[in-house]
């Protein structure tokens, strides 16, 4: 990584303890400042998953999410190995991994923990959620993480409608068929070169987040259509090199792929998954807050109602195509087509794929649902812009709060009763500013508070409540995409730790120099200034 970040060029074969080495010193480079960080945090909260590492032994990866400049922010730990894969296992790698890291006081000042929906972990009588809120800390507000439960919202809705299930099969079947096959890979290739279209690969429905993978799969298929068809047509024609079961899946994938109302499925499939895959992927981003997963959830509830009512982009446009040609579509002639068809919309469908998803994300057994929906009056864009409906709004919801957060609250040192008055100070301030804006867009998020000493001082206890519902962990999707990009990331940290680190080893008569007030030695000027000479 450093040789790419400096261009620099050793031997072709590198040293593979060099490159452990260095491994070690950028990991320690990027987490220590992480770390102090999350330690002088006032609050937090803990985001843990389950692993296995290259030794096949079973880990616990544990992150800290805390907030900085009025933004919330997601750092790697630790990971911890798992003794027993039971609750209190689990919970132990936890706070092992939390006190290895230096963070040794991590329960008294955690909000917040978020994980998959695995009962070990946010199981109501014998779990980790049940062993993080003991000893007092009923305050923790326990999260499963929201894309997850968008997943299996989805899913849950394909196993009621068998639409979904064919296509869901067809796309299976597809995959299966080149991946497991180079010979019918490069086939498909060559039948693509062959129409003049550009060649992609049929993608894999599974993956660490299922919207996506199977929105792209569709996709290809839509897409490449003419190319798929056609060569499918060929092997379920041809009488060499196929076996009965390629055959018969081949047939299979011909009759539905020339059904109109297979088809016409699709494209209404891809006008749904678009909905849900930019819920999906808000709901990823490493700084989702519970505000921002509200907001999300009813935007893609409102394109859900106007999908039901009528059709989408994709299956406008194939409608039109199909009605313009005769039955035809990219030069395939459909079966079952009606011209007294096409009207048909799908709002069965839309109205199970709702309700799964609010049965899913606005469960009322929820015991975290009440603070998450409260936490939505720290979105000045929802706020009323009139004198007489403002001086109320949020009372109750900020009630809520108080109650649930009281104790880690008073830890801060939170005055309650100055933190009221200045939510009516706040409301205030800022309604005057939504009069003046008829964009709402542009009136100024509650993040930006922190940034300016000024509202910091004035509004000190309501900014302690607003910090608390930004480190609520609404997803866990961090566990697998945090860290710098490689462009983004300053290696001198990592060359200053490893030009320091050893040097009585390496060279016996070496004095370590000091570093100066800029945070460098003279020595490491050098080694920087030698570095980039090469680069010239």
């Amino acid at each position: 990584m450093l040789q790419r970040k400096t261009k620099l060029h050793q031997r072709e074969k590198q040293q593979q303890r060099e490159s452990m080495m260095f491994t070690q010193y950028i990991v320690d480079d990027i987490r220590e400042p992480l770390k102090d960080a999350s330690n002088n945090a006032r609050v937090f909260s803990v985001i843990y998953d389950g692993a296995t590492d290259a030794s096949v032994t079973e880990v616990e990866i544990v992150y800290c999410r805390y907030v900085r400049d009025g933004k919330p922010l997601n750092c790697f730990v630790n990971l911890h190995e798992v003794e027993h894969a039971h609750a209190e296992g689990v919970f132990s790698a936890i706070d092992n991994a939390m006190v290895s890291a230096g963070i040794e006081n991590w329960k008294e000042k955690l909000v917040g923990a978020g994980s998959d929906g695995a009962k070990v972990n946010v199981g109501i009588n014998n779990s980790v959620a049940t062993r993080m809120q003991g000893d007092g800390r009923e305050h923790i507000v326990i999260v499963h993480c929201v894309a997850h439960r968008l997943e299996l919202a989805i899913l849950g809705a394909i196993k009621e409608n068998e639409m979904l299930q064919t296509v869901q099969d067809m796309l299976n079947k597809i995959h299966k068929h080149y991946h497991y096959s180079p010979k019918a890979l490069r086939e498909l290739e060559m039948v693509a070169e062959a129409m003049g279209e550009k060649f992609l690969k049929p993608q894999r429905l599974s993956g660490t987040r299922w919207v996506p993978h199977i929105r792209r799969a569709l996709q290809v298929l839509i897409s490449k259509y003419s190319v798929i068809l056609a060569h499918f047509e060929h092997v379920s024609e041809s009488r060499h090199g196929s076996t009965a079961e390629v055959q018969g899946r081949a047939k299979f994938l011909v009759k539905k792929l020339k059904d109109f109302q297979v088809v016409k499925f699709m494209m209404f499939m891809e006008d749904l998954l678009e909905i849900i895959n930019i819920l999906s992927l808000e709901f990823q981003k490493d700084d989702v807050t519970a505000v921002d997963v509200l907001d999300a959830l009813d935007t893609a509830t409102f394109s859900l109602v106007e999908l039901g009512q009528r059709p989408g982009n994709t299956l406008q446009n194939f409608l039109d195509t199909v009605a313009d040609s005769n039955g035809k579509y990219k030069g395939v002639l459909l079966m079952n087509y009606n011209d007294g068809t096409v009207a048909g919309h799908y709002q069965d469908i839309v109205d199970c794929t709702t309700d799964h998803i609010s049965n899913r994300l606005s469960n009322s057994r929820d015991k975290a649902r009440l603070v998450l929906e409260a936490a939505r009056i720290f979105d000045v864009r929802d706020w009323p812009t009139t004198r007489t409906d403002l001086p109320p709004y949020g009372n109750q919801e900020l009630d809520t709060l108080l109650q649930q957060f009281l104790p880690v609250l008073s830890h801060m040192g939170c005055d309650q009763s100055e933190l009221k008055k200045e939510w009516i100070q706040l409301k205030a301030h800022v309604g005057n500013l939504l009069m003046r804006h008829r964009n709402r867009n542009q009136a100024p998020s509650l993040s930006t508070f922190f940034l300016t000493d000024d509202y910091r001082k004035k509004f000190h206890n309501i900014l302690m409540l607003v910090e608390i519902v930004f480190v609520l962990p609404m997803s866990s999707a961090v566990l697998s995409i945090e860290g710098p990009e490689l462009m983004e990331y300053d290696a001198e940290g990592a060359l200053h730790r490893w030009w320091t680190a050893g040097k009585r080893i390496r060279r016996p008569a070496f004095e370590v120099a000091q570093r100066d007030d800029e945070g460098a030695s003279e020595d490491e000027d050098e080694l920087v200034e030698f570095i980039l000479g090469q680069q010239e």
